[in-house]
């Protein structure tokens, strides 16, 4: 028998492998929605396997009777591309060289009549496909959906997937079969009818079906645990418990031996754990709950499962011990004195939720941000704290959680599946002051079987449409409902000190943090302040259902399921109106636009509405718009309005506020049938320049495309002219049919000095020479502040082909000019 080491957790078992565990055995399919003409990439490692085949399935093209794919290509996590690998099979035929012949890679696509085909790759072994490039050139012939397999067989697409006896795991007790094994359930434990045979458990599970499409449940004597699964949920379940690498987890579980601490992180904000560490932490839970009979921290008499274990059983089972005769941290005990990076995601969520699904959560949260176990860093209480640091015992204005919470990349919210976290005072504490601070927050929950994410931003390798059809699925209504009658004084603590030290704190009563009689208190003063931070946090989570209520058929965002979305946003007053993912919806219409523009008030510092190529709007949407003067922060994108006229364009143009610190301005023009680009006037430079001329902003975009007469290039010298002397960051993409190599160098020769950041971007116009880009780099040279430039420009095509001119640093420019 192999002697195994203690660590600082005491004897912890590799479950996975203790039980013969496989993620074996089953394969998964993706589907995703493509729009027409679609050019981007797919990520596909957050539901298949590492595989040695990967099946790409096409169904039904947007408007033709044939099916059009340029091309496919393979990437790893670390963005390097897949180039071995073969297509083996067509349609379900083996490839033979004969009858049938592979289809990609090939140099000019593939097309194919028919609603459905197939394309099976071979790629010689278990390969990790991160993501995928898919490019269909033809609107019409791209295919609607998009289904990636980690197998050789479409997997069959059910929403009754059931529960069986043979879909278990064992995480606990000696190695057995699951037999006749008798369970009970969690919570009827004391019940005398609480003793289930393992046929009767399955059919309360198909009943009453897990949020998470699986769960663990202790046998009748106690001396077993099984987690049962959903079919199609193995690999998941495995995730789940055991993480992908359970072997190199539980050696590095191992390698923390008992030792003294030589450096503590005296700065708490430097504590965030990294997804290696939490998955520490999982795999000690997964070893040691049952193990060591871990009980219930509320009534001492519970026997806990790994996924029943919160952040009060855990605290109380495990981190206590480890760290009282150290007064560190767990993040100082696990880190040995190092810190984290400054890049870090706090996590807010509440002490009664299971925290396997918070490290589940973190861990998903860190895959679709393209970020290693080492990377993907956060900060949460429990670990980052020591024990003489936790509640509310002093001004929260000057606390842990508010330093970590400005500090922080952004916040992601952990909700249970009830979404209690509504309830919870120190949720909506933590969230308040993310939304004060305009961080991004991302909420992630279980729900039917899976683990959603609402993400503020796109992901990396996600475009705006997938971002929406990805979060489809996401609980939207419910959570707006629960949000809906969010009340502060109503809500819940652990102890109900830190209520009464919250609510003062939130109400500027810093002299008096222990004064109860805030909990009841009718004093005008302390009712408008709470009534209008519950009103932030319910017009928050009201502003991210606008592109749901959009999209949803008989919803409006007026009347989302009864809830009028623009009146609550309204009423929360927010610094910060993001309302970037309405891009290419056809039923956005002039009074969703109006109604938006309207929820702005005088505290709102950013506003951001994407409407580009929303084909319903016309002119009535811009008319009479107006910013108000608090506006530091502007992104306007109504980009390809098929309806919208130049004159229009100006009236808005006019309409910009004059004391910005960042303009992004998208005016770009629409796309005839033909494929050239509307032209917009040159008005609405003049617009521009009018507007901007003596303001102090620091950085500007715009996307425009102009005629090719004479008056455009003087009108974009004048644009150039009027910018601001302290202007850091400057992005221009412009479409035109001008001479771009004569106007380069005369529009830098017009810009301030202070410019740190240039980007230029010209499609269409004549070639641009050699002895141009070097006036170019001549007048680059100038500006002395310029440390970022990028410079692409395509000539108008008409040698039969587009000639490209492409820098990404002033260096690359240089060595092409000498």
């Amino acid at each position: 028998m192999v002697k195994r080491s203690k660590n600082i957790f005491g004897i912890v078992d590799n479950v996975a492998t203790k039980y013969s565990t496989s993620r074996m055995g089953e394969s998964h399919t993706k589907m995703v929605h493509l729009p027409p003409a679609f050019n981007g990439e797919i990520r596909i490692d957050d539901v298949l396997e590492p595989s040695q085949h990967i099946l790409v399935t096409f169904k039904g093209p947007h408007g033709t009777f044939y099916l059009g794919i340029h091309s496919i290509r393979f990437y790893k996590d670390d963005g390097d591309q897949i180039t071995s690998y073969k297509n083996v099979a067509v349609n379900g035929q083996t490839v033979d060289n004969d009858k049938c012949m592979p289809v990609i890679p090939s140099n000019d696509g593939w097309t194919a009549s028919g609603n459905e085909h197939s394309v099976l790759f071979d790629f010689g072994r278990d390969v990790h496909v991160a993501f995928v490039s898919i490019q269909c050139i033809y609107g019409p012939s791209t295919p609607k959906e998009i289904y990636f397999t980690d197998g050789m067989v479409l997997t069959e697409q059910s929403e009754n997937l059931k529960y069986a006896k043979n879909s278990c795991i064992q995480l606990g007790g000696e190695p057995k079969p699951v037999g006749e094994t008798r369970f009970r359930l969690p919570s009827i434990l004391a019940s005398k009818k609480n003793d289930l045979h393992v046929s009767q458990l399955i059919e309360h599970l198909n009943a009453n079906p897990p949020a998470r499409g699986f769960q663990s449940f202790v046998s009748s004597d106690g001396k077993d645990v099984f987690a049962f699964y959903q079919q199609g949920c193995r690999t998941r379940a495995c995730d789940y418990y055991f993480g992908s690498d359970p072997v190199k987890t539980f050696k590095l579980v191992n390698s923390y031996v008992k030792r003294k601490i030589e450096t503590v992180i005296e700065n708490d904000v430097k504590r965030a754990m990294t997804l290696k560490e939490l998955q520490v932490i999982r795999a000690v839970i997964v070893s040691e709950c049952h193990k060591k009979k871990w009980k219930s921290s509320r009534e001492g008499k519970t026997i806990l499962t790994p996924d029943h274990v919160n952040m009060h059983d855990l605290y109380a089972n495990m981190i206590r011990a480890i760290t009282k005769k150290s007064r560190c941290s767990m993040k100082e005990i696990l880190a040995s004195g190092i810190e984290c990076s400054p890049s870090y995601y706090y996590v807010s969520h509440s002490w009664g939720q299971s925290v396997l699904d918070l490290i589940q959560c973190c861990e998903q949260h860190a895959v679709m941000n393209n970020l290693s176990c080492t990377e993907a860093t956060y900060w949460i209480s429990s670990f980052a704290l020591r024990e003489n640091e936790f509640g509310a015992g002093f001004n929260l204005a000057k606390s842990s959680f508010n330093k970590a919470i400005e500090k922080a990349k952004g916040l992601l919210l952990v909700s249970d599946p009830e979404i209690t976290v509504a309830n919870r005072v120190w949720v909506l504490y933590e969230l308040f002051q993310a939304i004060n601070l305009s961080k991004t927050v991302d909420i992630s929950i279980y729900h039917e079987g899976t683990l959603q994410i609402d993400a503020e931003c796109d992901f990396p390798h996600e475009t705006k449409y997938q971002h929406r059809a990805r979060e489809q699925h996401f609980p939207t209504k419910t959570l707006m409902e629960k949000f809906l009658a969010v009340d502060l004084r109503n809500g819940e603590t652990s102890h109900n000190a830190d209520k009464v030290r919250i609510l003062n704190t939130l109400c500027g009563r810093e002299d008096c943090l222990d004064d109860r009689s805030i909990l009841s208190s009718t004093s005008e003063e302390s009712t408008k302040l709470l009534n209008s931070i519950n009103s932030t946090l319910r017009g928050a989570m009201a502003r991210r259902a606008v592109v749901k209520a959009v999209t949803t058929d008989g919803q409006s965002i007026q009347d989302y399921f009864g809830m009028n979305l623009i009146e609550i946003i309204k009423s929360g007053n927010l610094k910060c109106l993001n309302y970037d993912q309405l891009q290419s919806l056809d039923n956005v219409s002039d009074e969703d636009v109006i109604a938006l523009v309207d929820t702005l008030s005088s505290r709102t510092e950013e506003f951001q509405l994407n409407v580009n190529n929303c084909s319903s709007l016309t002119d009535a949407c811009i008319k009479g718009i107006k910013f108000p003067t608090t506006l530091k922060r502007l992104e306007l994108d109504i980009g390809k309005g098929q309806n919208i006229s130049n004159e229009s364009i100006c009236t808005l143009a006019e309409a910009i506020p004059s004391n910005l610190e960042r303009l992004a301005f998208d005016i770009s023009g629409y796309k005839n049938p033909n494929g050239s680009y509307h032209p917009r006037c040159n008005d609405h430079l003049t617009a521009i320049s009018s507007a901007i001329s003596g303001s102090g902003l620091m950085e500007f975009e715009l996307n425009t495309s102009l005629d090719d007469n004479d008056e455009s290039l003087g009108a974009l010298l004048d644009l150039a002219t009027s910018l601001s002397v302290n202007l850091k960051k400057l992005s221009l993409t412009l479409r035109w049919q001008g001479n771009t190599g004569e106007l380069l160098p005369a529009f830098v020769a017009n810009l301030p000095y202070s410019i740190h950041d240039l980007s230029i971007t010209v499609k269409g116009g004549c070639y641009v020479e050699e002895s141009q880009l070097s006036a170019l780099r001549h007048e680059c040279r100038k500006l002395k502040e310029l440390k970022l430039f990028q410079l692409t420009t395509y000539d108008d095509g008409k040698r039969g082909f587009y000639v490209v001119r492409n820098f990404d640093s002033l260096d690359e420019m240089n060595a092409f000019c000498s």
